[in-house]
């Protein structure tokens, strides 16, 4: 009896051990709190809340990828947030089975304004196993002093993922605290298991990074001929590396696009043939063989419609197919434009598009080659410019995206002898690419000028006529100055005029002693100025600018110069309308001065 009442007590002991089981919450800084979230279980349900305090939108999205490392899957969704207070926005996650890990990022509708916060976390079977894959991560997100817990972990309970040994690298190198030695001795411990497709890439990997590349051409050939589906090329440290790797020496082995070919063939979904799509490697025939690419980019567009593919299709087909594809590619571009018109009338069109990273919206740089193509194919040279002039239209913030269609446009224009036409869109490229030299070359040899002063005159000159193509600039930082009030630039219904300058900067005088002169027309135009530099705030706190013209200090002048993409080459001086849309842009000053009054006559 009393070995009956025993029994009892244990089985109630444990049965009340696993009901008291309890997860705290999980907290990213001050930016993300999972509710009992400390551990991630694939079934469960998660609320969670992002703080977006000090973050420049009213709209917020999370993007959650789900990682299922040994299937060769990911699973990307954007859901809508639900806002609870002024700095709170809720959401709810729950995990599907076969998760290995969750990606979970801050996100709004407008691609030019970023959300800083991000992050991997690993995924459990239940409350002690983690999944197959799970460890990657979270040795990844270990400090110095535990992160071999999670690779021995990894290689008890999976031994056969061999991805593990790559991501400890990779670790290691990242926190500069790798050693040849250990990688050497992992490779001697990995020979031992055998000479699988998964071995061998691992092999590869870790023996360039110690610069061993005396069995490279072997392992290539071999892997050519055995490596068909693999849960490698799944795993973010070694698909990137691997991929990162044969694009390097692509040149050097003609192994190199047979295995290409036979990876993203066999692995379509992986995030290595991904990885080769944002590269631009699969588009490109000298890489990757057309057809394959063409099979993979249906597959996946087949799976889940991201739109973000289409360009990528479409210059497959440009460059591969035509004139067979016309039809098709015709389908293709008008379905594009209607998406990127959408994108700035519609500010949904990001959630409804699914368009994970902004993909499609920043991706519209391939689409300038293709209409050219199609209209040097078709003759139909109306079309096609006006094509690509609406899209360079909608392309408010992507400014490379913008300048690349203005320099398509131009060499269209140029092909069919319309000289002004062209100098004016080599021109427009010129002002929003300007470190782009083909543009400025171009601008020389249409005006047959070879002296560079005068090209400089001309492109004034132009800039006068033209003023600044027709961009919106909405993804400014809040203003810091140096007294601590802050100013959200971006909700100002008055003209504004930026100017970076740098007290080492000897045009910059000259350029506030014109501007001091229009001094009364600012006045009368309402307009703001902001006159930021990098320069130590004591070194430029008792500058006469600032009394001058009736404005402060700016504190945060790095962040606001990296938000606007502008270079270390000074002055720069934007002027943006009472809308947000950029009137002028100028690098640079001229000795002889600018004629401001016709500048900020456009001023409104």
């Amino acid at each position: 009896m009393r070995n009956y009442i025993f029994l009892l007590f244990i089985i109630f002991l444990l049965y009340s051990c696993q009901k008291t089981i309890e997860f705290k919450d999980f907290r990213y800084g001050d930016f993300l709190i999972i509710k009992k979230g400390s551990k991630l279980i694939q079934g469960k349900e998660y609320e969670f809340y992002w703080n977006t305090k000090g973050l420049n939108s009213n709209k917020f999205y999370c993007e959650i990828l789900f990682h299922y490392e040994k299937d060769g899957n990911y699973e990307p969704r954007i859901i809508r947030l639900q806002k609870i207070d002024s700095n709170l926005y809720k959401g709810v996650l729950k995990i599907p089975y076969r998760t290995s890990w969750v990606y979970l990022a801050l996100s709004t509708p407008y691609s030019s304004l970023s959300c800083p916060y991000s992050i991997r976390l690993p995924v459990f079977k239940d409350e002690l196993t983690p999944e197959y894959g799970a460890n990657s991560v979270a040795l990844m997100n270990s400090n110095k002093d535990n992160y071999l817990k999670s690779f021995y972990s990894e290689r008890e309970l999976y031994p056969e993922n061999y991805s593990i040994y790559v991501v400890r690298w990779r670790y290691e190198i990242e926190k500069k605290i790798f050693a040849k030695d250990t990688i050497m001795k992992n490779l001697r411990e990995i020979e031992r298991k055998g000479n699988t497709p998964e071995i061998l890439i691992v092999k590869l990997i870790g023996n360039s990074i110690i610069m061993n590349y005396s069995m490279h051409n072997t392992i290539l050939k071999d892997l050519c001929q055995r490596l068909k589906f693999s849960s490698l090329m799944n795993n973010w440290e070694t698909a990137g590396l691997f991929s990162q790797m044969l694009a390097k020496n692509f040149a050097k082995d003609s192994n190199i696009k047979k295995l290409i070919d036979t990876i993203v063939k066999y692995n379509p979904y992986s995030y290595f043939t991904e990885t080769l799509i944002r590269r631009g490697i699969l588009t490109r025939k000298d890489y990757t063989d057309p057809a394959t690419a063409l099979n993979v980019l249906n597959k996946l567009i087949q799976k889940d419609s991201s739109y973000w593919l289409f360009p990528h299709k479409a210059t497959v087909l440009t460059f591969n197919y035509l004139p067979d594809s016309l039809t098709q590619l015709e389908i293709i571009v008008k379905k594009i434009l209607k998406a990127y018109k959408n994108y700035v009338d519609d500010d949904e069109t990001y959630y409804k598009l699914r368009d994970y990273y902004h993909a499609f919206y920043l991706v519209p740089g391939l689409m300038p080659s293709v209409l050219r193509q199609l209209a040097f194919i078709t003759g139909d040279y109306k079309t096609y410019i006006n094509y690509s002039k609406e899209l360079a239209r909608n392309m408010i913030t992507n400014l490379s995206a913008k300048g690349i269609f203005y320099f398509n446009i131009g060499e269209v224009y140029e092909k069919i002898s319309l000289k002004d036409s062209a100098l004016k869109y080599y021109y427009y490229a010129y002002s929003v690419l300007p470190n782009l030299f083909e543009t400025y070359s171009k601008i020389k040899s249409i005006t047959k000028q070879t002296n560079d002063k005068e090209v400089s005159r001309i492109i004034t000159r132009l800039r006068t006529k033209y003023g600044f193509p027709f961009t919106k600039m909405n993804n400014i930082p809040p203003i810091v100055y140096i007294n601590g009030e802050t100013e959200d630039i971006n909700q100002l219904k008055v003209p504004k005029l930026i100017f970076f300058y740098s007290t080492t900067c000897s045009i910059c005088k000259q350029a506030f002693s014109d501007l001091s002169k229009v001094k009364p027309m600012l006045e009368r135009k309402r307009v703001k100025l902001y006159f930021i530099s990098p320069d130590d705030i004591q070194v430029i706190k008792d500058l006469w600018i600032y009394k001058f013209f009736g404005t402060n200090v700016i504190s945060n002048s790095g962040m606001i110069k990296g938000a606007l993409g502008v270079g270390d080459g000074f002055p720069h001086i934007i002027l943006i309308n009472s809308n947000n849309y950029v009137v002028n842009w100028f690098n640079g000053y001229f000795n002889e001065g600018m004629n401001w009054v016709e500048i900020l006559k456009k001023l409104n």
